[in-house]
């Protein structure tokens, strides 16, 4: 089985990054005019967001839909216990002074 360490990673490595550009980008001076189009592109961004999962709470009214995310749900489920299980086994197997390395 592949290590499921390296997506995960993947994911916070790609995450952190995004992290530290946004904030890069806010601590730049912005004018008030600036400031206020993001604001409103936040705003945006989150009435979007909120469509999105209204739609999905309506599509989840279908029973073919709540199979599907079912089995999504229990397939998600499936690859986080697994991982769970990959990082038990390596603090397991870490020597007591050797704490596990991290990225």
């Amino acid at each position: 089985m592949a290590d499921p360490r390296g997506p995960w990673n993947e994911v916070g490595d790609r995450l952190g990054a995004l992290a530290l550009k946004l904030k890069l980008h806010a601590q730049e001076e912005m004018s008030e005019e600036r400031k206020a189009e993001a604001r409103s592109a936040v705003e945006r961004f989150g009435a979007t967001i909120q469509g999105a999962i209204d739609g999905i709470g309506d599509a989840a009214k279908d029973p073919a839909v709540k199979e599907d995310a079912k089995a999504a749900g229990e397939a998600l489920s499936t690859a986080v216990s697994h991982t769970v299980e990959e990082v038990l086994k390596a603090f397991r197997s870490a020597p007591p002074d050797d704490p596990p390395k991290s990225g």
